[in-house]
């Protein structure tokens, strides 16, 4: 779930990120944080262009100045970061900050406005396109991103973040 193996025959790629059991990241990370791995895992040493990470946070009474509906901001946020295979940090998205609310996603990302319907929950849709940020990473085999989750974010309805692009 979420790493399926490299296609040789399908170059594009649409992957959620995973911690290899779930891509489910309502999950509480606060006393252990819980990372999401996106990785290059072709085996023909194909690089992968990652143009794209789309972002989907569903819960209820989402505003400004908290994350997702939980009323809150974050205490301790959402670091992201291109790790090479060695695990050296290649590039931190956050600049040594973390997401710590809705509206901090604005600075990697365009951030559509909440959508809050009539009955249900909001869903709020963030589409950060890597090219457009300033480096649009180009990962060598074993290289990864990560989503590090280092809250308690078991109270949103649903969290996922989806990687897109194609080895060459």
């Amino acid at each position: 779930m979420g790493s399926r193996p490299y296609n040789p025959g399908a170059r594009h790629l649409y992957r959620y990120f995973s911690t290899g059991a779930s891509i489910e990241m309502d999950v509480d990370g606060n006393s252990n944080p819980v990372a999401f791995t996106m990785t290059n895992d072709s085996p023909a040493n194909l690089k992968l262009n990652v143009e794209r990470i789309n972002f989907s946070i569903v819960d209820g009474g989402m505003g400004y100045g908290e994350f997702a509906g939980l009323g809150a901001v974050s205490s301790q946020g959402l670091a992201i970061g291109w790790y090479d295979a060695n695990d050296v940090l290649l590039l931190d998205y956050t600049d040594g900050e973390t997401i710590k609310a809705n509206e901090d996603f604005s600075a990697l990302a365009g951030v559509d406005a909440i959508a809050e319907p009539a009955a249900g929950d909001d869903f709020l849709p963030i589409r950060w396109t890597l090219g457009k940020s300033g480096q649009k990473p180009v990962m060598h085999p074993g290289d990864y991103i990560q989503i590090l989750v280092q809250d308690d974010l078991t109270g949103i309805s649903k969290f996922r973040a989806m990687a897109q692009g194609y080895w060459e």
